[in-house]
């Protein structure tokens, strides 16, 4: 990479940061997520609007952006599992949650898998937008409860292991899909090799964790110099990273995997630790992550193909409110309870952006159909807390 490279892509870092922190703080004071600002930051300063004027983009810099949102992506699913994610509370998961959540997931999956069929898209494209629109974004999910006051209820706790378990099943389909992208066909034998590795890496993340983290553990907390804790932290999610990519698994998994076996630690989940990781994470790289999500869109996909964008955002949302709603009638849940359901599920910006970004990056999902699914994400980010506080008046926590 060459000096100028190093320049443009010193100057892009700083504007889409500064514009990303900028704007999501915008949208958190006027009761919006702040992803709906650093989506739009990168909009900004993509190509779609102001990006030719400011920059002129080379192969190197290009790579540069990608590992750039590639860290981002890893420290977010590291982040969901250190600190939204609690194994040892899966076992409050009661039968309404188990039943509700097969349709919840389901039926945004065929409806998403099924457009893209309809649009002339290949099964494997299919797939991932599937995926991605089955999928409810965590960390905002929680945020909108926390804001309208809906958290503590029945159904606040329902929609979050929902969610849980949808990005836990979204992990295990996304290795079979990273795998089919990496050019493996999915004969019988290779389906139960490409199993065997998956297994062979959790039953290792198990072994590490029944035995090694104590000791690790037991070591970080021996250096003086508080920096170095954080680094051998971040030394146990790029090791799961790499072990991970070893055995056909994307990254991201490896890092969800680190995220559960770090917070197990009570050693390792002290405030301090948590501020330093969120400091690092939502300080820089993962608004990043978003601002270069929202550069990659292409405006013109809403005027060029009109009825695909309004069939993914349109479809696509009413999907996840079918699912939740069914999913609730289908529990046994009251009407209003399963209405709540299916708001609470809607809003979109975590593990399904890390979807359809791997999508995009391996070939398997193109800009118009990306474009439009990050619209559906805005959407779903402005219309989630404004349809749970004005149903949820009447169910009180």
């Amino acid at each position: 990479m060459t000096e100028l490279d190093f320049t443009q892509l010193f100057l892009a870092l700083t504007l889409l940061l500064i514009l990303a922190k900028s704007l999501g703080e915008v949208c958190e004071r006027v009761g919006l997520s702040a992803i709906v600002g650093e989506i739009a930051a990168g909009i900004v300063v993509g190509p779609s609007l102001l990006g030719p004027l400011l920059f002129s983009t080379t192969p190197a810099a290009d790579r540069a952006f990608e590992l750039v949102a590639e860290l981002g992506a890893v420290l977010l699913l590291f982040w969901v599992g250190y600190r939204e994610v609690r194994i040892e509370r899966l076992k409050e998961i009661g039968i309404p949650e188990l039943k509700a959540t097969p349709i919840a997931f389901g039926v945004p999956f065929v409806s998403g898998f099924l457009l893209a069929l309809a649009f002339g898209r290949g099964v494997l494209s299919a797939m991932f937008l599937g995926l991605a629109v089955s999928l409810t974004g965590l960390g905002v999910a929680v945020r909108t409860l926390m804001d309208v006051g809906k958290l503590q209820t029945d159904y606040g706790t329902d929609i979050l292991w929902i969610t849980v378990l949808g990005d836990i099943f979204a992990l295990v389909v996304l290795g079979v899909l990273g795998s089919a992208v990496g050019g493996e066909r999915l004969t019988l034998g290779a389906t139960g090799f490409m199993l065997l590795r998956i297994a062979l890496f959790f039953s290792g993340a198990y072994l590490f964790y029944r035995f090694l983290i104590s000791p690790v553990a037991s070591m970080i907390l021996k250096f003086q110099v508080d920096e170095a804790k954080l680094g051998l932290v971040l030394g146990i999610l790029f090791t799961f990273c790499y072990l991970s990519s070893l055995v056909g698994l994307h990254m991201v998994i490896g890092a969800f995997v680190a995220g559960l076996i770090v917070a197990r630690k009570r050693e390792l989940r002290t405030r301090e630790m948590e501020l330093k990781i969120s400091g690092l994470a939502y300080g820089l790289f993962i608004p990043l992550f978003f601002a270069l999500l929202g550069s990659k869109m292409q405006l013109n996909a809403f005027w060029h193909v009109p009825v695909l964008a309004f069939a993914v955002v349109v479809l696509g949302l009413a999907s996840k409110f079918l699912g939740g709603l069914l999913g609730g009638l289908a529990s046994r849940m009251n009407l209003h309870h399963s209405l709540m359901l299916g708001f609470g599920l809607m809003p979109k910006g975590g593990v399904d952006l890390v979807v359809i970004a791997l999508g995009l990056k391996y070939g398997a999902v193109d800009f118009q159909m990306f474009s439009a699914f990050m619209g559906m994400v805005l959407l779903s980010l402005i219309a989630a807390p404004i349809l749970l506080k004005l149903f949820g008046e009447r169910l009180k926590p």
